[in-house]
């Protein structure tokens, strides 16, 4: 006897997750010349793994700068935090003038960070996919 069937939106209300089929290994293993090592099935999908590799380091590293990029901008437009606490000091700044000057010093650190974020991520994934890894 079947029980009740349940709608896909009735299963997630009630906590069911569905998950997506796992994809295919990239790469399989073969012998050469006696010992076994993991290849890409081709050179194009070690390409097209190599290049997702490389995004997905780099947007990973621009986020990453970004949230010290934002603190660097903070210190540099707004002083020290101490500073910003004590309300008895004089000469507090037009807020317009700070947003502006921590805008421009975000964007000066990003424009720093790209750079070496792409170099980072071009020598990181070609030590993670070599054409051949020995397995022995």
């Amino acid at each position: 006897m079947d029980g009740p069937q349940l709608s896909d939106q009735q299963l997630r209300e009630l906590g069911v997750t569905f998950h997506e089929p796992t994809l295919p290994a990239i790469r399989e293993t073969v012998v050469i010349e006696g010992r076994r090592c993991r290849v890409f099935r081709s050179e194009a999908e070690r390409k097209a793994s190599l290049e997702a590799c490389k995004v997905e380091v780099v947007k990973n590293c621009l986020n990453g700068a970004r949230s010290s990029c934002v603190m660097k901008a903070m210190d540099t437009c707004r002083g020290p935090a101490w500073r910003r606490w004590l309300p008895f000091l004089p000469g507090a700044k037009d807020p317009r003038n700070m947003e502006a000057c921590e805008a421009r010093v975000v964007e000066e650190c990003l424009s720093g960070a790209a750079e070496g974020c792409t170099t980072h991520a071009a020598q990181l994934c070609a030590q993670s996919h070599p054409s051949r890894m020995w397995l022995e």
